[in-house]
């Protein structure tokens, strides 16, 4: 059940960064519900939008899906296959203590850039933040419970 709701939360958030990736080359105005009043296209065009030369969108998309990679590994792999996350052998365990902080690190301070910096709000990148956050704390519920 563990692997099923990182899994998931995992999957969700790599649609919504590949949403974002894809958007991030368009021209045309980005659908964002009407409270944030245009803070999608803000956060688009502005320059935190990349990271060492690479769309964020991009770099999330990534993120995710290196995640979903390593959830299946024991699967792919003839590591014998569980459904229980604590029995993954140590090298996964520790990346998935330590990526998820990576993440939430990172989502913290993309948000902070939007409302300190850009005073503007995206909500798919509010979105992505809660999918991150929800991980992070998920994995880490899991690993020291």
């Amino acid at each position: 059940m563990q692997i099923y709701i990182l899994a998931t939360l995992s999957f969700l958030g790599l649609l919504v960064s590949a949403k974002l990736w894809r958007e991030h080359g368009m021209r045309r105005p980005m659908f964002c519900p009407k409270e944030f009043r245009g803070g999608c296209d803000v956060v688009k065009h502005s320059r935190y939008a990349w990271f060492a030369g690479m769309s964020t969108a991009m770099l999330g998309s990534l993120y995710y899906l290196v995640f979903l990679v390593v959830l299946a590994l024991p699967y792919i792999l003839p590591l014998g296959q569980t459904l229980s996350i604590l029995s993954y052998p140590e090298t996964v365990m520790l990346f998935l203590i330590l990526y998820p902080l990576f993440g939430f690190i990172f989502s913290l301070r993309l948000l902070s850039v939007q409302i300190l910096k850009l005073k503007a709000l995206c909500f798919w990148c509010l979105l992505q933040s809660l999918i991150a956050t929800g991980m992070f704390f998920y994995s880490y519920s899991i690993l020291f419970n």
